[in-house]
């Protein structure tokens, strides 16, 4: 199996514009959907979460297909100064 590919925020307007939902506020998987133009929300969380980026994003389970995304309070303004 292959390794994930993940993109440098500054290089993705795909991922700034889930970043940018997340920074209004907490967001369903669909509410992602609909405002960031993104087909598969749970890989763009984790190109988030993981190197290079290392955004801290929370994620609730609401039911089955369906989370609730959140940015996880106190650690986003160390990150992104």
């Amino acid at each position: 199996m292959g390794e994930m590919h993940r993109t440098n925020l500054d290089h993705s307007p795909r991922l700034r514009r889930v970043l940018d939902c997340l920074r209004r506020g907490p967001h369903t998987t669909w509410e992602i959907i609909q405002e960031a133009r993104v087909g598969d929300v749970s890989s763009v969380i984790s190109e988030l979460r993981f190197p290079p980026n290392n955004i801290p994003i929370d994620g609730k389970y609401i039911r089955k297909g369906v989370y609730l995304y959140s940015l996880a309070k106190g650690q986003l303004e160390m990150k992104l100064g």
